[in-house]
């Protein structure tokens, strides 16, 4: 029952990369000119980019989340504590992943 909580906290965090990738594909994919990935209040923009650039964060997150999910089941019966941790590490990702896409969308 204890790993079911794991599961679900998991599948939640893949839930918000998916909405992110289904964001991307809405939105940004079709653009085929540079996009405003970076914006500071002061000096204005600071970092434009490419559509391959946000794909890349999305798959950089993708990969990212896979590793947590090999590493908390590897760790579940050695260090309970890490393997209970590291989901939860895992959608607060995924969390941060979804608002700069949603942040890149806004701004494009």
């Amino acid at each position: 029952m204890k790993d079911m909580v794991i599961k679900l906290v998991f599948l939640g965090s893949f839930a918000v990369l998916a909405i992110a990738f289904i964001l991307f594909y809405i939105h940004i994919a079709p653009l085929g000119n540079f996009l405003l990935v970076g914006f500071d209040g002061f000096r204005g923009i600071n970092f434009l980019g490419s559509v391959d650039d946000v794909r890349g964060i999305l798959i950089t997150g993708g990969i990212i989340s896979a590793v947590n999910i090999a590493l908390s089941w590897v760790l579940r019966k050695r260090d309970r504590f890490l393997a209970h941790l590291l989901p939860f590490l895992n959608l607060l990702i995924a969390l941060l992943i979804l608002m700069v896409i949603t942040f890149i969308v806004v701004s494009n």
